[in-house]
């Protein structure tokens, strides 16, 4: 499905600049751009995660590492 819109959104690229050559097409997100201060290195802008999807991972992260840790000393405890 992805591929069908990218496919789409091409098309309606190339409508856009055969009606007006001079009209400002934006390129997809994420695609590679060149950087005018180095001509011909590429930079990929990358999209940044909300700030509370980064705060529920780092959470989740630190419950598991310490659920672990309680499992593993639970384990020493009663052998």
């Amino acid at each position: 499905m992805a591929d069908n819109k990218n496919g789409f959104e091409q098309h309606l690229r190339e409508i856009m600049k055969a009606e007006d050559p001079n009209h400002p097409v934006s390129p997809p997100a994420g695609a590679a751009r060149e950087d005018h201060e180095q001509p011909g290195k590429a930079v990929v802008e990358k999209r940044k995660a909300p700030r509370w999807v980064e705060w529920t991972v780092r959470i989740t992260a630190a419950a598991v590492a310490v659920l672990l840790l309680l499992l593993f000393a639970l384990r020493i405890a009663f052998r």
